[in-house]
């Protein structure tokens, strides 16, 4: 189990950045960063530009901190391009959190659950996302192969790199200590499911309800350049609510929801080991809040016991820092940088 050594002052710090897709305020938030006394620094998932040159761009920014950075695949990292991070970057302050899902700070523990539960979330035309999380129960093997024949399908990666439930409970299971749950955190880019409309993973999105494909005469709207990646719209397919509501304007088959969409899994995985903290992303209409097990608001700058984040979208100058705490209380905080005029 890999062990990040904490600053000497107290209390420790870690600093979450989840869906800045892109160079979005990465200067702003590495200079608020430094001024924070942080021992370690999350890129939770969906950093990426899509571009090799790009997504480098945005590790090593980070790593001017000279401070252990832990990144995490999410929704949006392409195989290729996440793999080739470590091959072209040789620094040891660089935690892969794909492969590095126990960690310890201090007297903490830090569960890493990697990828989105969506299968083949990727945009072709930037080759996209092909980590996912896939809950327990399956054939792996079998999974396996047909994540693959998909990204090959669509163009996005060679390959797809499953993180499946059952190996992380088992993870879970082989290195949980006798450290109270209290000082136990989930680092993921997936929230838990929630049962509420307060909940960290309520997202408002679309989806196909009939297959189809775009007519000839939309292909070439201005308005459908950022959806037409698909030659063909699966039923049960989701898509932004931006998306939608083109499609929907022009009559295809599709529908606007509201649902929790978080991962039962991870919900199963806290129950089961009392695990109360957890720091997440990647719905991004539910960013920035707070919530405890119960689903009410937590307060910010306040010790609790109990508190699932869901940090918001780095590409808006959002990101949170938490303080770990005596007795298994930790405090958060929203940080919302400004763009530099410059």
């Amino acid at each position: 189990m890999k062990q990040i050594q904490p600053k000497n002052k107290e209390p420790t710090k870690i600093a979450y950045i989840s869906d800045l897709h892109g160079f979005n305020y990465v200067n702003e938030i590495v200079k608020k960063i430094n001024k924070e006394n942080v021992s370690l620094v999350v890129l939770g998932g969906d950093f990426t530009d899509y571009t090799q040159n790009g997504t480098i761009k945005i590790v090593k920014a980070f790593l001017k901190l000279d401070l252990d950075i832990l990144i995490m695949p999410g929704s949006h990292e392409n195989f290729e391009v996440y793999e080739n991070i470590f091959n072209k970057i040789k620094n040891k302050k660089l935690i892969d959190g794909y492969k590095h899902n126990y960690l310890k700070i201090g007297d903490y523990e830090l569960i890493i659950i990697s990828g989105s539960s969506t299968v083949v979330a990727g945009i072709p035309r930037m080759r996209g996302g092909s980590y996912w999380q896939i809950e327990r129960g399956v054939n792996k093997k079998k999974t396996q192969r047909e994540a693959n024949k998909k990204l090959k399908e669509r163009k996005i990666s060679r390959k797809g790199r499953l993180i499946f439930m059952d190996d992380i409970f088992d993870l879970t299971k082989k290195h949980i200590s006798k450290t109270p749950s209290s000082k136990k955190i989930i680092l993921s880019h997936n929230p838990p499911l929630c049962k509420t409309n307060k909940g960290i993973d309520l997202a408002i999105f679309g989806i196909i309800t009939e297959t189809f494909k775009l007519k000839k005469e939309h292909k070439n709207k201005k308005e459908f350049q950022e959806i037409k990646n698909d030659e063909l719209f699966e039923k049960g397919q989701v898509l932004t609510l931006d998306e939608i509501k083109i499609l929907q304007k022009y009559k295809y088959p599709v529908k606007i929801m509201k649902k929790n969409v978080g991962s039962k899994d991870i919900s199963i995985l806290m129950n089961k080991y009392n695990i109360t903290k957890i720091i997440s992303g990647h719905i991004h209409e539910s960013g920035k809040r707070a919530i405890n097990k119960q689903e009410k608001k937590v307060k910010e700058n306040q010790w609790t016991k109990d508190v699932r984040i869901n940090s918001g979208e780095g590409k808006k100058g959002l990101f949170t820092i938490i303080k770990l705490g005596n007795q298994g209380r930790i405090k958060y905080e929203f940080i919302k940088v400004r763009k530099n005029k410059n």
